[in-house]
């Protein structure tokens, strides 16, 4: 997913030329003619994880895999806070909807980043290069502390209290930037952004080991489909309200 959404920022000016000769309907046709090439490649892979990946693997992952779980509306019925674990439903959808706001909202933001950036004074190349890297390097950083994250169970609070606390420092410079407070340098552009992007995804492992051990004995695959959806939702109403007006003919 990082890896895909990093390259967008070096492949999508290859669909989508930044010309003063082009009309809005070129433009138009433009932007279309690259989200029907990103839904073909998403459905052609989707048709390929469809195809090979089996019902369960021969062997279990892990320990805990070997595990009875609750089956599916068994785990819905206890995401709604059906039953007598209302203390834990109430931490979980805590949990979700701290993690839905935090990652939603910065993936909406990276969607239109480099345009963003471009309003600074920074070239295309430059824009692009610090979108690249910031989500390459979240992506690349979150591997490590993915392992982590099952080690310090204990402290899976405090480790997503320090990795927020960072990530928002980095992104109130890169904020005090843009409002021309602190210098508009390039450097600090790409160092503010890829330091708010990689302290903020290095918090998502620690984010679904907490859902995940909130939600027990429900199967991580659950809990993970609804962190995603809470996410993709949250970044969906963000990009409606900032670029509402985008498309629309003056």
């Amino acid at each position: 997913n990082y890896v895909g959404s990093a390259f967008s920022f070096q492949f999508g000016h290859l669909f989508v030329k930044n010309s003063t000769n082009t009309t809005v309907e070129d433009i138009r046709q433009s932007v279309a003619h690259l989200l029907y090439l990103e839904c073909g490649l998403a459905f052609f892979s989707l048709l390929l994880f469809v195809a090979y990946f089996p019902a369960k693997p021969k062997l279990p992952s892990s320990a805990s895999a070997q595990v009875n779980r609750l089956s599916f509306r068994d785990s819905l019925a206890q995401l709604i806070g059906r039953g007598d674990n209302g203390g834990t439903c109430f931490a979980l959808w805590s949990a979700c909807l701290a993690y839905s706001i935090v990652a939603g909202v910065n993936g909406g933001f990276l969607a239109a980043f480099n345009l963003n950036v471009e309003t600074l004074g920074a070239s295309v190349a430059q824009a692009d290069a610090a979108g690249f890297w910031s989500v390459l390097s979240a992506g690349l950083v979150c591997l490590p502390v993915a392992l982590l994250s099952g080690r310090l169970r204990n402290r899976l609070r405090p480790c997503l209290l320090i990795l927020l606390l960072l990530s928002g420092v980095a992104y109130l410079c890169f904020s005090l930037t843009c409002l021309g407070i602190l210098p508009t340098w390039p450097s600090l552009i790409f160092a503010t952004s890829c330091a708010g992007c990689v302290f903020l995804y290095s918090a998502v492992p620690f984010f679904f080991e907490l859902a995940a051990d909130l939600a027990y004995p429900a199967p991580e695959s659950v809990i993970c489909g609804f962190l995603t959806l809470g996410n993709n939702l949250v970044a969906m109403a963000f990009l409606g309200v900032v670029t509402g007006g985008v498309g629309v003919d003056k």
